[in-house]
């Protein structure tokens, strides 16, 4: 059956694709954001393991005493 194009179809078409692409972005960043927390979790921060006194005795090498040992 033949129809008039009144330009309806291609904005529904439009709309179902913009939907689509957003939804994409979204997992997207939740999926970085999720991959980026577990990374954060993994690394040791070691500036909080070991501490520098510049006048207590770290020794004549001068390497970090750990937290507690002077």
């Amino acid at each position: 059956m033949w129809q008039r194009n009144n330009g309806q179809a291609e904005e529904e078409l439009q709309i179902k694709f913009t939907g689509y692409l957003i939804q994409a972005v979204r997992r997207t960043q939740r999926d970085y954001l999720k991959a980026l927390y577990a990374y954060s979790n993994q690394e040791t921060l070691t500036d909080t393991i070991f501490a520098r006194e510049p006048d207590a005795g770290a020794g004549s090498d001068g390497a970090a005493a750990p937290l507690g040992e002077h």
